[in-house]
């Protein structure tokens, strides 16, 4: 949620709430500093990022808090890490909690005839390290987000991520279609600071091609996942062959349901809390 010069408090704490009742995972709000008037000129006073999530974890334990994103160009790293460490929730990001493996995610294609095709979607390939390797770009926080690399759910982002990959796939091979996508998780432990300071220094590549360890997460069969094929109205804009009646997998939802429960739910929350609270009221 971006921060809003016209929303109060008490309105961000009842979208929290409502998240909440909801059935959602994490709130997040924005931590950066924005004008959205014309000409530069402050819209108003905005809440502070860190001072919001403090006070919806002490409202809404459920949720995980995030911020989006906390740069060290406006908060000194120790005053940040502080902050982070003794809000109501757990921080694995920050300090004195750092990750503790390094992960990667390498895309692994079967085509037709079964030979397999490394996609090098990750540093752990040549063509894809930047130098310093420490560098984390944005592709690198997505790989890490759909492999497992980061705290929360992935199942939906590695489903979806990879039937993209079989369409791209077949969009690129003249609408031939892949027989699966693989998602592999890659990662190597991170020396302690202690085991540095007895062993000396490290290279990362040589660790990762040394200890390093594969798992396979996810493995989509694109011709029966889910919109996992070149839907035709695109293999005929691009001039590739159309698919047969019946080839195409339909996503068949009820999103309006599904809404309606969630709706449901977080009213039948607000109405119990109201009622707690009017009845604590009476009793005092």
């Amino acid at each position: 949620m971006w921060p809003s010069y016209d929303r109060t408090w008490s309105e961000t704490l009842s979208l929290a709430n409502w998240a909440e009742g909801a059935g959602f995972h994490s709130f997040w709000y924005a931590d950066h500093l924005m004008s959205p008037a014309e000409g530069g000129e402050p819209a108003g006073e905005a809440h502070e990022c860190w001072t919001v999530l403090a006070g919806i974890g002490a409202s809404v334990p459920r949720l995980r808090l995030v911020s989006m994103v906390s740069p060290v160009t406006l908060h000194h790293p120790v005053i940040l890490a502080k902050r982070a460490t003794t809000t109501d929730q757990g921080w694995g990001m920050f300090a004195p909690n750092p990750p503790r493996s390094n992960v990667f995610m390498k895309v692994l294609v079967t085509d037709e005839n079964g030979h397999v095709w490394d996609m090098k979607t990750d540093v752990y390939a040549e063509e894809q390290k930047p130098i310093p390797w420490v560098w984390n770009t944005r592709l690198r926080k997505m790989n890490r987000r759909i492999i497992g690399g980061e705290s929360g759910p992935t199942g939906w982002y590695q489903k979806w991520y990879a039937r993209w990959e079989c369409r791209q796939w077949a969009r690129d091979h003249g609408g031939q279609m892949p027989e699966k996508v693989e998602l592999v998780k890659v990662w190597y432990s991170i020396p302690s600071p202690e085991q540095v300071r007895k062993n000396g220094y490290y290279v990362a590549e040589e660790l990762l091609e040394r200890s390093g360890h594969e798992k396979v997460a996810y493995t989509a069969n694109c011709r029966t996942e889910v919109q996992g094929q070149l839907p035709n109205f695109i293999r005929e804009r691009d001039g590739l062959p159309l698919l047969e009646e019946g080839e195409y997998k339909e996503w068949h939802k009820n999103k309006r349901a599904a809404w309606e429960k969630r709706k449901q739910r977080a009213e039948e929350a607000a109405a119990k809390k109201a009622a707690e609270a009017e009845q604590a009221e009476q009793q005092d």
